[in-house]
């Protein structure tokens, strides 16, 4: 294995995969799969170079990582046809996209990481259609900063005798909760 697992992140799948970052620029390398992360690593050779980027990649067993996307980040992904196979486009929240080719069992691996997401995530998974699945935060949680600026506000209108003490304190004893 050739990524440094963190804390109690525990890998679930490692499998040979292809990143396809543009027309000209293919990757070969590993894709690692975690409770926490998808990993892609590759030794950086370039498609153009044929099988002795293939060479090479198997050689180096995918020593360089070349991107990571925390689970908890991903929003959508996407099947699409490429050549005789498919590709996923898997977008994080910020819209950047890594296109990917599994090398085997791609529909195993996208169950899997969808199943990672709702197990070790707080975000909802909704299949679109057979080829598109969308993730998104679970809104009933708040962050400590949102909890926090909401409780602000609601000292405003406490302040300004506009909700009582009663409804404040209630206000406050929910919030409390995520606010750290």
């Amino acid at each position: 294995m050739n990524i440094t697992l963190l804390g109690n992140e525990q890998l679930i799948k490692d499998g040979k995969g292809v990143y396809l970052k543009s027309t000209t620029n293919v990757m070969n390398g590993t894709i690692y799969l975690t409770t926490e992360r998808l990993v892609f690593n590759t030794n950086k050779s370039s498609g153009l170079f044929g099988a002795v980027s293939v060479l090479t990649d198997i050689l180096s067993e995918g020593k360089n990582t070349v991107f990571v996307i925390k689970l908890s980040d991903l929003r959508r992904i996407t099947k699409k046809k490429h050549g005789f196979g498919s590709k996923y486009i898997l977008t994080e929240e910020g819209y950047n996209e890594y296109a990917i080719q599994f090398m085997s069992n791609a529909s195993e691996w996208i169950e899997l990481i969808i199943n990672t997401i709702e197990q070790n995530t707080s975000n909802k998974v909704t299949m679109l259609n057979n080829d598109e699945y969308m993730i998104e935060p679970d809104r009933s949680i708040l962050s400590s900063d949102d909890a926090l600026a909401k409780l602000k506000k609601a000292k405003d209108k406490l302040d300004l005798g506009l909700i009582s003490q009663a409804e404040f304190d209630q206000e406050k004893l929910q919030l409390g909760k995520f606010i750290n």
